[in-house]
Parts: structure tokens; sequence; C-alpha cells
């Protein structure tokens, strides 16, 4: 927050700051006369509370929340390049009830699940056969999980442990960073096979949105995109804050103009 609010002071950004700590109330917006462009930026709890002011004259941007499920972009995406290119979808009830069946069909003792949506009830796993009930048994009781949610399920990948986090604006690639979940390291220097393939994705006819955050994993069969994300709930790590600040004021301020002055 504190380098966020340091880039937004020096690209001249206007900004209002809140403080949100999970509690269901109304985030109250100051009264403003003319119709203004805000982009919002925070956890996806907050985003969602955000949007509920609907007596205001901000005009509320929030980009890559609403498209981000894995059956949205996975089908759009060349699948050479996704990570997890063969894959199912399947209701976590079903897949509880019938694990073994998958561990079987794709030949593996060790498979990758993780929600459809991109809200996550939970994070990402390897479920590792010999422990499967207890692994499935600790989700159910400590996430959001339900029956009836859609799930990912592939073989489990091998990559290093460094990911590589990549802001699109606009079908630009903005700025990229390093960071490691474990080693907590964060670095903006990028590998230019991981940079590609994040310019593949800003390239393609299908947008998940006009800004959103593409992460991507170097693997021994080359760098593939490990999963496309929100822009407004996104981590920077290293990344150039001031440039990705420049590029989505740009971005609001052209589909604003196009909305409520151009038309």
């Amino acid at each position: 927050v504190e380098n966020l609010s340091k880039s937004l002071a020096q690209t001249s950004t206007n900004f209002l700051q809140f403080s949100y700590d999970g509690v269901i109330t109304p985030i109250i917006l100051p009264e403003i006369k003319e119709k203004t462009p805000a982009v919002i930026y925070g956890s996806k709890a907050f985003i969602t509370q955000i949007h509920k002011n609907t007596d205001t004259n901000f005009q509320l941007y929030s980009y890559g929340m609403n498209n981000s499920s894995c059956s949205e972009y996975y089908p759009r995406m060349p699948k050479n390049l996704l990570l997890n290119k063969d894959y199912v979808f399947i209701s976590w009830g079903e897949f509880c009830r019938s694990y073994e069946y998958f561990f079987k069909i794709f030949n593996t003792n060790e498979l990758f699940i993780r929600p459809n949506s991109g809200y996550k009830q939970f994070t990402g796993q390897v479920v590792n056969l010999s422990n499967v009930e207890g692994e499935l048994s600790f989700l159910d009781r400590v996430s959001s999980v339900w029956f009836d949610t859609l799930i990912l399920v592939a073989p489990a990948q091998k990559f290093n442990s460094d990911e590589y986090r990549f802001f699109i604006v606009d079908k630009k690639v903005i700025s990229g960073s390093s960071y490691g979940w474990f080693e907590k390291r964060q670095s903006d220097v990028i590998p230019e096979e991981c940079l590609e393939v994040a310019k593949i994705v800003a390239e393609q006819s299908y947008q998940l949105d006009s800004a959103y955050t593409c992460d991507v994993v170097k693997t021994s069969m080359g760098a593939k995109i490990l999963e496309i994300n929100s822009f407004s709930s996104a981590g920077f790590y290293a990344c150039n804050i001031d440039e990705i600040i420049e590029s989505i004021n740009k971005l609001v301020i052209k589909e604003f103009n196009e909305v409520f002055v151009d038309s």
C-alpha cells in the first residue's frame, strides 16, 4: 500500500484510500458534482462492497474481476502455452467421490486441482493418491468449497519456485516481476521466454479484460501460462508501479470518454 500511494503521488493521480477489515458495511464515497471515472484497487471483498455504492457520480472501474474463470479463458488461449493443457472441469462433489477415475485417466499419482472461479474458494493444490482422502477432507473443512463448486483437474506439473507476473493493459505488456512463494523474493529481472509468452497472450483476439494480469512459469518444456487473473486485486511485487498507473489512467479515461463524452 505504501509503494502504491507513493506512485499515485508521483504520477499526480488523485486517489482516495479506505481501510477495510472485511466487515460487510457500506463504504461511503464522497459526493462529487460531475461524473468522474475511478479505478478500484484492493481485495475482492473490498471491490464487491464498493461497487454497491449506486448513488454516486463516480463511474467505477474494476478490471479483470468478472471473467477470470478458467473455463472462460482456457479454451481461448493457445493450448501449447497452458501449463495445465490437459485438463477437465468437474464439480467438487463428483471429484471427491470419483477421484480414482481421474488419477487413472491421467495415469499419474499426483493431480493438480483448483477452483474454476478466479475468486478461488481455495488455492491451487497438488493432491497425492496416497493421501488424497485426507487432503480433500482438509479442504472441505477449511475452505468455502461446496458440492457444486466447479474445479479444474489436471496432471500435476513441475516448475521452479519462481513465477513471473505481467500486467497487461490495452493489449500491451506494461511491466513484469518475478516472485517466489517460499523464499519471498521478487525481482524486475524477467526471462525473455516468459516475456514472450505474456506478449502472445496480450496479442490474442480474446482478452480477459482491457486490463488484467498474466502469470507465467518456466518448465522443462519452455515458458507456460500459469493463470490469467484480475488487475484490480493483483499484487505488484517488483513491477514498475508508476508505469502501470500511467497506463491504467490512460485506459480508463479513454473508456470513460467513449461512453460519456464521445457518444
